[in-house]
């Protein structure tokens, strides 16, 4: 099914970000199982380093036993360490790219705008980290709904609305090429009694002009928009 979505000649921008990682709590690990606490001791040629002793306890290291204590996270998928994995949210974007763009090394879509982090980082060139990449009111997947450049801020589906001397309106948005639109008015914000013109207009990368031929002294305009290719 394809995305729609609509658009009043005025919109609100928001914008959310997020903190791209924080260092997860460590404990001893060996031969995949995992210390908590208590001493240790090494008989080999390897000294465990790191982790904190707080309860009581001991484990011997017996040389072939394990090649030697390493640092683990508590947070793991499918019982591998998230420090053992190059890409903990399994998203297709490496955690060293991840902490480059900003995004969360646990969330496949960190601003939660419908795009994955790898396709606004690989093929879209978006903020993984800013729903609205280009501040333009629009969110990044809806402006690929709508054909517009999530990247590009004057690039985006708006509406124009000019009142003519004899009470009528004009109305005006560019309709892109692969897009169809339909247009709907109402007289009130406060129902969802919205009346939808006859006919679904095809974008041909030019120019879409109406006229409301009506004079009510309230009108409300919008666009529904649907990508067709």
């Amino acid at each position: 099914m394809k995305k729609r979505f609509y658009i009043l000649v005025s919109a609100a921008i928001a914008i959310n970000a997020q903190a791209a990682y924080t260092t997860a709590t460590l404990n001893i690990s060996a031969c995949g199982g995992v210390m908590s606490g208590g001493g240790y001791t090494s008989i080999g040629s390897l000294v465990p380093v790191g982790g904190q002793v707080s309860k009581s306890g001991s484990l011997f290291n017996y040389s072939g036993f394990a090649a030697g204590f390493i640092l683990q996270p508590q947070t793991a998928f499918s019982g591998l360490a998230d420090e053992w994995n190059p890409d903990n949210d399994r998203d297709g974007l490496l955690d060293g790219e991840e902490i480059m763009a900003g995004s969360s090394l646990y969330n496949s879509d960190t601003d939660s705008d419908g795009l994955s982090d790898p396709d606004e980082v690989k093929t879209y060139g978006t903020s993984p980290v800013l729903a609205d990449s280009d501040a333009d009111g629009l969110n990044d997947d809806r402006e690929l709904v709508a054909g517009t450049s999530p990247t590009n801020r004057a690039s985006v589906l708006s509406v124009a609305c000019t009142l003519l001397p004899t009470g009528q309106k004009k109305l005006s948005w560019f309709g892109v090429q692969g897009r169809a639109y339909t247009f709907q008015y109402s007289d009130s914000l406060n129902s969802d009694n919205w009346q939808s013109y006859p006919f679904e207009i095809a974008g041909s990368g030019s120019a879409i002009l109406l006229t409301d031929t009506e004079t009510a002294p309230n009108r409300f305009y919008r666009v529904k928009v649907r990508a067709t290719e």
